[in-house]
């Protein structure tokens, strides 16, 4: 039978919770194209940090990256800077606040990092000073890059604001 979606699967965080802090963990499953819920899927991490006081207001705070594009911190060493957003955030005392990573970024599946990019970051470096230099080596890196993701089957048109919308 077709797999029903969306879909949460809680699970073990994949990181420490500090002892005066309470933390959910889970992935959705999400339809990579939602017009298509038989095609591919798309692994979303989300961490519910619970309120600190421990009673929460019924309206969470959802934060979302801006871009799209950006990881949101979810993996093992960015979560250490929400812990301490906690202390200069009041409103997280009452409110869980939800880091649902967009599809394409940080520890979602599959991830659209462009390595082709980073692999030619020290020759980018070298060539600064020369602007038509660096947006060629850019410019072919993200060719690279974007070939081999559309050669994997990956629709990046399905990979904007829009989708992210509808995932939430």
């Amino acid at each position: 039978g077709a797999e029903t979606l969306p879909r949460y699967e809680k699970t073990e965080c994949w990181f420490v919770v500090p002892q005066d802090q309470k933390a959910e963990c889970g992935f959705m499953t999400v339809a990579e194209d939602h017009a298509k819920p038989e095609g591919r899927t798309v692994r979303l991490p989300v961490v519910v940090i619970k309120a600190s006081s421990g009673k929460a207001k019924a309206d969470p705070v959802v934060f979302l990256t801006g871009g799209p594009g950006q990881p949101i911190g979810a993996d093992k060493d960015g979560i250490k800077d929400w812990w301490l957003f906690a202390e200069f955030w009041p409103w997280m005392k009452s409110r869980d606040l939800i880091l649902f990573e967009q599809r394409g970024n940080g520890m979602s599946e599959p991830n659209l990092n462009c390595a082709e990019a980073d692999a030619r970051g020290m020759e980018i470096l070298r060539s600064l000073n020369d602007e038509m230099k660096v947006q060629k080596i850019y410019a072919e890196a993200i060719a690279a890059c974007r070939n081999r993701l559309m050669g994997e089957g990956i629709d990046l048109n399905l990979y904007g604001t829009r989708e992210t919308v509808k995932d939430l």
